[in-house]
């Protein structure tokens, strides 16, 4: 049987996550090309961006409030760099986009989600 979500168009899905804002600060984004990277920066200038190049980076304890990890265009020692030196338990949302535009509503969807889980447990 064919879900029902088969049959929503994609510019319904897109605006079904629009009202959802990210956060502003607090956020590690992990991985992704660096033209990708370039454009998220001018939209997110407080995030967190680490690839390989940015390792130095990361020998620094940090805490993160949330990782996106586009990992595609990401180096496993860049991984371990993170995994071993960010504190406490963190929500991630993996992501698959190229495109900007999708790429954006992958994270607001992905955040959406962990919102709703957190506000599901708090009300048990």
């Amino acid at each position: 049987a064919e879900s029902d979500a088969d049959d929503v168009p994609v510019e319904d899905a897109d605006d079904a996550f629009s009202d959802v804002a990210l956060p502003e600060t607090g956020v590690l984004f992990l991985g992704g090309h660096p033209n990708l990277i370039k454009k998220l920066k001018q939209i997110y200038p407080d995030w967190t961006y680490l690839g390989l190049k940015d390792i130095a980076q990361m020998r620094v304890d940090r805490s993160v409030g949330l990782c996106y990890i586009w990992s595609k265009h990401l180096s496993h020692t860049a991984m371990q760099m993170v995994t071993r030196n960010v504190r406490g338990e963190y929500p991630t949302v993996y992501l698959e986009a190229t495109n900007l535009n999708r790429l954006e509503v992958e994270m607001r969807e992905g955040y959406a989600a962990i919102a709703n889980n957190v506000d599901n447990v708090a009300a048990v």
